[in-house]
């Protein structure tokens, strides 16, 4: 009889090895009751059958019964899923061949056909033995049966026909149920299996669309910020640099200084805040094309005029950005870019530009971006200036500690000065 839904070898052992056939909790409940049960016996024996009580004894308490506790002691086993239904089949024999001899001693003894009948129906259809085991577990207690009472009564009669009726009618019907059990089985594991490689399938070209999402979000953002870099040399030497520093200070950071702080459209985790900061940071100078050539390039200091038209720029690229931003509301580094475009001015006392945030009501974000950006400032050259030694920018951040700089980022910088000079690349 051949099984529907039959795998080819490698998906076979994959079935055999998932687990798909076994339900260990029913198992061991199903070796419980039948352990009691064997004890209960005994006790319909001692009214019954007293003059046998010695042997069925022995096969109950000395045999069966401890067999059972072993086989429940070993589903706790990791291994057992693999040596399950070898296991299962040798109990079903046993026990049915324990019960088999019972009704060869007392074949008028209901009670023990009643008691083949949970063997058979246990074996057939609640330890979930494949069909081939089931078949095999089946006819070894009939052939047991058979062959114990040729021995035990040496001759044939009437006791052997009506057995062997009961014996393969019960076999016929747990046949029929352990097939159909095994074939569900089977379609369940492979429709189950065909969902997994789909739902594998999905999540490949999910992760492939959502990475090519996601690289064009970062094209989007280095484009934006290469208007700045087409005006001025220094800018696009400079967007290179406060990337790196700004994933080193946010990596310095303590996780409840980065849970702590308020920023409304930040990242769940700080994995994914230093990912999208260190491609935003690239746009915080973006509203330089906004600004002449006279001011951006002037070489020496600008005047009160200038400087306030300087100022202009994260404005300037703040309302860039957040043109793009209406168009794709859900881009991370947009979004993140708007803000560190339009605070990274802001002084932690207030005395910043273009709104005058104080505190922790700058982004954290932008408070990130106003000191790796001023060390970039102090480290490299411009055209009114030559470039800070590192020594010096400590200094200068330094001092400007709970001023300029919110006072937990000077400190996260401070421990990590040694990364930063590093990091470092004078012109």
């Amino acid at each position: 009889m051949n099984l529907k839904y039959s795998f080819e070898p490698d998906i076979e052992k994959l079935y055999r090895n998932s687990g798909a056939l076994i339900d260990l909790d029913q198992i061991r409940r199903v070796l419980v009751i039948f352990s009691f049960l064997y004890a209960v016996f005994s006790i319909s024996d001692y009214y019954l059958v007293n003059e046998h009580l010695q042997p069925f004894f022995f096969i109950r308490f000395g045999i069966v019964i401890p067999m059972f506790i072993v086989t429940i002691i070993a589903t706790y086993r990791k291994g057992f899923i693999a040596l399950y239904q070898p296991v299962l089949l040798i109990n079903f024999i046993v026990a049915g061949a324990g019960i088999s001899f019972m009704l060869i001693v007392e074949p008028d003894n209901f009670i023990y056909y009643g008691g083949m009948f949970m063997i058979y129906f246990s074996g057939y259809l609640l330890l979930r033995l494949n069909f081939v085991n089931t078949v095999v577990g089946g006819w070894a207690t009939l052939l047991i049966y058979f062959m114990g009472f040729l021995v035990y009564n040496g001759v044939l009669n009437d006791y052997l026909v009506y057995s062997a009726m009961f014996f393969i009618g019960a076999n016929v019907i747990g046949m029929i149920g352990s097939y159909n059990i095994e074939t569900s089985n089977r379609k369940h594991f492979m429709n189950n299996l065909i969902i997994s490689e789909q739902n594998d399938r999905l999540k490949d070209e999910v992760e492939f669309k959502s990475e090519a999402i996601n690289t064009i979000n970062i094209e989007i953002v280095f484009a934006l910020a290469k208007l700045a870099e087409t005006r001025d040399k220094y800018t696009g030497d400079h967007l290179k640099n406060v990337g790196e520093y700004c994933v080193i200070l946010a990596d310095a950071l303590r996780d409840e200084e980065f849970l702590n702080s308020n920023f409304s459209e930040a990242p769940s985790t700080k994995v994914e805040f230093i990912e999208i900061i260190r491609v935003a940071s690239a746009l915080h100078d973006v509203g330089k094309v906004g600004i002449s050539d006279g001011i951006l390039k002037k070489r020496g200091k600008l005047t009160e005029t200038e400087f306030t038209i300087m100022k202009g720029h994260s404005i300037i690229g703040a309302e860039i950005l957040e043109k793009v931003q209406d168009a794709y509301p859900g881009n991370e580094f947009i979004n993140m870019g708007v803000q560190i475009t339009r605070h990274h001015h802001e002084r932690y006392d207030g005395s910043g530009y273009p709104d005058g945030l104080r505190g922790k009501a700058i982004p954290l974000c932008a408070r990130i971006m106003g000191l790796c950006d001023t060390y970039d400032a102090l480290t490299s050259k411009r055209p009114y200036k030559e470039p800070f030694t590192h020594e010096t920018a400590i200094q200068i951040i330094r001092s400007e500690r709970g001023k300029q700089f919110d006072p937990d980022l000077v400190d996260a910088f401070l421990a990590k000065q040694q990364r930063f000079r590093d990091s470092l690349v004078l012109d």
